[in-house]
C-alpha cells in the first residue's frame, strides 16, 4: 500500500464515522419499537399476532441496542472530528501533495548532462570490431 493509501484510508475511515447511517438506524429501530408498542397498546390482537409481534420487538431492540453500541464507540472519535476540521484539512492537502509526490516518481527519466556515456560506449564498441 502507498503512501497516500494510507492517508488517503484513514480521512476515509474518518469520514465514515461522521457518517448518519448509524444515527438513522438508531431513528429507524426507534419508530418500529413505537409502532409495535401502539400496535400492542391500542388493537385487540390474536395471541399469534401478539407473538409475532414480541419476536419482531426482540429483533427490532437488538438493531437498536447495536447501533446504540456502535454510536458510543463512534463519539470520541466524532467529538474529535468535529474539534480538529483544521487538522482533517491539513491532512487532505497532505494527501494532495503525496499523491502529487508520487506521481512525480512513476513518469521520472534522467536526461544526461553530458555526452560522457554515449563516447564510453562508442568507444568500446569500436574496439570490441577490430
Amino acid at each position: 500500500m502507498s503512501y497516500s493509501e494510507n492517508i488517503a484510508s484513514f480521512l476515509s475511515f474518518l469520514r465514515s464515522c461522521t457518517e448518519h447511517t448509524i444515527d438513522a438506524d438508531l431513528e429507524d429501530a426507534n419508530n418500529k419499537l413505537c409502532d409495535i408498542e401502539h400496535m400492542i397498546e391500542l388493537e385487540d390482537l390474536h395471541f399469534y399476532d401478539f407473538a409475532r409481534l414480541g419476536k419482531a420487538m426482540r429483533t427490532v431492540r437488538q438493531e437498536r441496542r447495536t447501533a446504540k453500541d456502535t454510536l458510543s464507540v463512534l463519539a470520541p472519535i466524532r467529538a474529535w472530528v468535529a474539534d480538529n476540521t483544521d487538522v482533517i484539512h491539513a491532512l487532505q492537502r497532505l494527501l494532495g501533495e503525496v499523491r502529487k509526490a508520487e506521481g512525480k516518481l512513476e513518469n521520472r527519466y534522467y536526461n544526461p548532462k553530458t555526452d560522457f556515456v554515449d563516447k564510453v560506449l562508442s568507444a568500446e564498441t569500436k574496439k570490441g570490431q577490430k
